[in-house]
C-alpha cells in the first residue's frame, strides 16, 4: 500500500469515526422538514397531524387540513417556511408543534433506458450524450450538513458548504473536523 492510499484510508476511517461519535455524543432532535418541488403535488403532514395555519411562506393548506401544496412561484425556491401543527384542530391553540417546508427545483426528468440502479452500491448511474451539470437547492437540515462535513474530509479539494444553520451540533461537528486537520 503506497503512502497516498494509506493517508486515504485514513482519512475515510476518521470520517467514519467523526460521523459514529456525533450520532452516539449528541442527544437526539426531531425536526420535521417537508420538501417538494415548486407546484408539486400535496404533501401529507407528519402521522396524524393537522395544519394550525395558514402558512406564511406560499404553501397552501389543503381543505382536510392533513397535507399542504408548494407554491408555484419561482421566487419561493430554497425559502424555508414554518408551519404551526398539531394533533387535532381542538389541540392547535396548545400545541408548539411546527414542521418545515421547503420548496425545491423541479426533479429532473430522466430517460429510463439511459440509467442503471445498483441498490447494493447505492449508486445511481446516468449515461448519455449530455453532461450533467446545475446547482441542487437543499434545505439548511442539520442532519444534511452533518454528513456534508464529514464526507468533505475525503477529498483534498476545498468545499463549500452554504446555509449552514448555526446549532450547537453543527460547531461541534467543525470543531473536530478543524482537530482532524
Amino acid at each position: 500500500m503506497d503512502v497516498r492510499s494509506a493517508s486515504r484510508l485514513l482519512r475515510v476511517g476518521l470520517a467514519v469515526l467523526t460521523s459514529l461519535s456525533i450520532f452516539l455524543l449528541i442527544p437526539a432532535a426531531s425536526a420535521e422538514t417537508l420538501e417538494s418541488p415548486i407546484g408539486g403535488k400535496a404533501v401529507a403532514l407528519p402521522a396524524g397531524r393537522v395544519a394550525c395555519a395558514p402558512s406564511a411562506s406560499g404553501w397552501t393548506v389543503e381543505a382536510d387540513k392533513r397535507s399542504v401544496r408548494p407554491p408555484t412561484a419561482e421566487a419561493t425556491l430554497g425559502v424555508v417556511g414554518s408551519l404551526a401543527i398539531a394533533a387535532s384542530e381542538a389541540t392547535c391553540a396548545s400545541s408548539s408543534e411546527k414542521v418545515s417546508l421547503v420548496t425545491i427545483g423541479a426533479w429532473p426528468t430522466l430517460d429510463a433506458t439511459q440509467l442503471s440502479a445498483s441498490l447494493d452500491d447505492a449508486r445511481l448511474e446516468v449515461r448519455g450524450g449530455r453532461r450533467l451539470e446545475g446547482e441542487v437547492v437543499l434545505s439548511g437540515a442539520k442532519n444534511s450538513v452533518l454528513k456534508l462535513l464529514a464526507a468533505s474530509l475525503l477529498t483534498t479539494d476545498p468545499c463549500v458548504i452554504r446555509r449552514v444553520p448555526r446549532i450547537t451540533d453543527v460547531g461541534t461537528m467543525v470543531t473536530m473536523l478543524r482537530a482532524l486537520g
